[in-house]
């Protein structure tokens, strides 16, 4: 017995090591993300004095995201993820202190910059979810991957704190340094992936062994539509995921509309990044609770109640969207975010084999992101032609249409807390 528990104890300390590896790992590549991600639309509207332009080079880099994703979530199921996250920790490395560079020797035009974030934005699509992925195989317990995801949400937040004042004033210093700062924090994430000692390999099941008579376009293909059944045949997931696209859709076109109608008016990049600040303490707040709360209440309804909160704040901003206003929506859009992010995501991954994680993972941010590729775009061209409200209305009627998602399925409406999810799964299956 007492070596049982000392195996156990073993165990655990290894599995808490691991994670505080990937941990480091995830939180270098979101703050290297939040730095250049904030100070990219300076540099656009810089070079061509247009908020349209802006938006619509931040939707070209999601479609170029999206249409690697598919190929991103098989091709992740097919090698270590450790290696997944080495090559996306170098790619981005050398492509964002070249652009970097650039910039500081005025070589930078519009055609560069567009092509070096396109190929950025191409390569985090193919390789950017085996961080994600990797997690499943440290953390294997559904009630620990549940918590874990709850304080990957308080990281988030605590990113989006740090971030946003770091990417201000590090613009402030300079239009380079934002790039080559997030091209040295890329850095860590190659050193921390070595240093997790878990194996990061995918296992080795019947579709992953390696056959010689199928083409590897086949292979893959393969691959993409056994991650697209497998989501497909959950009518829960299925349906959680659907509202996934809605929400995020809603929070992109309000998010879109604040940032670039602020930009247009002239506010510098350290005034947005109070925003986002004020938006990253509320949801770091939050993100210490919302595992508690989705494992205590029913996870349909908190989904309906979110949503409907969102919904009011989006119609607040559309009449009161003054810089001063804009402090509280987003404040009041962090205290749903956690939430939103732990039942979506915890039941999503929880639910799902760690043999097709990559897979579903693919599909699930295909589907939430499919919307939002357009969004920029949309919330540019509606700023620029003057059109704030009905930008910010926009985001109302999606959250609206997600409420409807949720209620007009039963499983989901009726989803339960986590200890519950299991048992709604297999009573869902049987009725499918």
């Amino acid at each position: 017995m007492a070596s049982s528990n000392q195996a156990g104890g073993a165990m655990q300390r290894a599995v808490r090591r691991d994670y505080l590896f990937w941990l480091t790992a995830t939180t270098s590549d979101m703050l290297s993300r939040a730095v250049w991600s904030l100070a990219l639309p300076f540099v656009i509207f810089a070079l061509t004095s247009s908020t349209a332009t802006a938006g619509l080079v931040q939707s070209l880099g999601q479609i170029a995201y999206l249409c690697v994703m598919l190929l991103g979530g098989a091709l992740v199921d097919r090698i270590s993820r450790r290696t997944g996250m080495v090559v996306r920790g170098l790619t981005g490395m050398v492509l964002w202190i070249g652009f970097g560079v650039l910039v500081w020797t005025h070589l930078l035009n519009l055609w560069i910059l567009i092509a070096i974030f396109l190929t950025a934005q191409l390569l985090d699509g193919l390789f950017g979810m085996a961080d994600n992925a990797a997690l499943r195989s440290i953390v294997h317990d559904d009630e620990q991957f549940v918590q874990v995801t709850g304080i990957n949400q308080g990281r988030e937040a605590a990113v989006r704190i740090g971030g946003g004042p770091i990417g201000g004033l590090l613009y402030a210093l300079g239009a380079a340094v934002p790039f080559l700062v997030s091209g040295a924090l890329l850095g860590l994430v190659i050193a921390s992936a070595k240093a997790i000692r878990a194996d990061l390999r995918p296992p080795v099941v019947a579709e992953n062994r390696p056959e010689q008579r199928r083409g590897i376009v086949r292979s893959v293909a393969r691959s993409v539509a056994q991650g697209i059944s497998f989501m497909w045949s959950q009518r829960i997931m299925r349906t959680l995921a659907i509202t996934s696209l809605f929400i995020n859709a809603a929070f992109s076109i309000v998010i879109s509309t604040a940032m670039l109608g602020l930009l247009g008016a002239g506010y510098t990049a350290l005034q947005l990044a109070y925003l986002e600040t004020v938006y990253g303490v509320v949801m770091m707040l939050t993100a210490f609770v919302a595992a508690r709360l989705v494992s205590r209440l029913p996870t349909g309804r908190l989904l309906i109640g979110a949503q409907l909160f969102m919904m009011v704040v989006a119609v607040g901003a559309a009449f009161w969207h003054s810089y001063a206003m804009l402090f509280l929506w987003l404040s009041l859009y962090g205290l749903v975010t956690p939430l939103f992010a732990t039942s979506l995501s915890g039941y999503t991954f929880a639910r799902t084999p760690d043999h097709l994680q990559g897979r579903v993972r693919s599909v699930a941010a295909l589907l939430e992101l499919s919307a939002t590729m357009v969004i920029p775009a949309v919330a540019g061209w509606m700023v620029n032609s003057g059109h704030n409200t009905p930008s910010y209305l926009l985001g109302a009627v999606l959250a609206l249409v997600g409420i409807i998602v949720v209620c007009v399925n039963p499983g989901a409406r009726r989803l339960g807390p986590t200890r519950m999810w299991r048992e709604d799964a297999t009573e869902n299956s049987l009725s499918t």
